[in-house]
């Protein structure tokens, strides 16, 4: 192996061991920059759970009131046919 080839492969080295120090650095800084984004995002994650089960109960209230609308409106269109007050 030549000097050139043997300069060449330590400055490979020394060029890999610096990318996996600076990454490590970058990893380091970005995790503690984005910890309070993903703070934020599971609270939103856990407004939004909230959100939807409120959203059910909701429609499902919303239903059992159309329904008893639907069996009222039934209930009086029966009376105004008993009574000939609307046609059959």
């Amino acid at each position: 192996m030549s000097n050139e080839q043997l300069l060449q492969a330590i400055s490979d080295m020394m060029d890999q061991k610096l990318d996996e120090q600076l990454e490590q650095k970058l990893d380091c800084v970005l995790d503690n920059k984005l910890q309070p984004l993903y703070t934020r995002l599971d609270k939103i994650d856990e407004r939004l759970d909230d959100f939807y089960l409120e959203f059910k109960c909701f429609e499902k209230d919303i239903t059992k009131s159309v329904h008893k609308l639907q069996d009222e409106m039934e209930t009086v269109i029966e009376i105004l046919k008993i009574n000939e007050l609307v046609p059959h």
